[in-house]
């Protein structure tokens, strides 16, 4: 059906997508739709274990990356945005987007299509949560 093909494939293109020499990673994440999930996520902790914030940007507003870096006792590099088309052509030059539910994680995983691992918030079923999209083989959830 057309709402499957829909839900495919990206549907949005960016000219001149950024890329930065050395993060191929573009992260965000903040305190919304956290609702039933835990707050220090093990798997946020996890990868930045491996070694995550040197691989990665944090995209979203300074005070979402003071609370991100206060939460997980971290340094991230803050990749500042002037408007959403100098967002989306980060997004577009990542090779692995990771976030919440957010505008980000929307414009990367759905719109751009990139590969994406959202976390989602767990006062909600799996099934009924608004921001699944089963067909979506680059999106995993967390």
């Amino acid at each position: 059906s057309n709402f499957e093909a829909l839900q495919q494939r990206p549907w949005l293109e960016c000219n001149n997508p950024i890329r930065i020499p050395g993060r191929p990673i573009v992260i965000s994440r903040n305190e919304k739709y956290l609702d039933g999930a835990p707050v220090l996520n093990p798997q946020w902790q996890q990868w930045l274990d491996m070694g995550l914030a040197d691989q990665c940007v944090f995209v979203g507003h300074e005070s979402e990356h003071a609370w991100f870096e206060d939460l997980y006792k971290c340094e991230v590099d803050h990749y500042k945005t002037e408007d959403l088309l100098h967002l989306s052509r980060v997004l577009a030059g990542c090779d692995l987007f990771i976030g919440n539910q957010s505008m980000p994680g929307t414009m990367a995983s759905i719109c751009l299509g990139k590969t994406s691992r959202i976390e989602l918030r767990k006062n909600e079923t799996y099934t009924n949560n608004e921001f699944i999209y089963p067909y979506r083989i680059n999106v995993s959830y967390f």
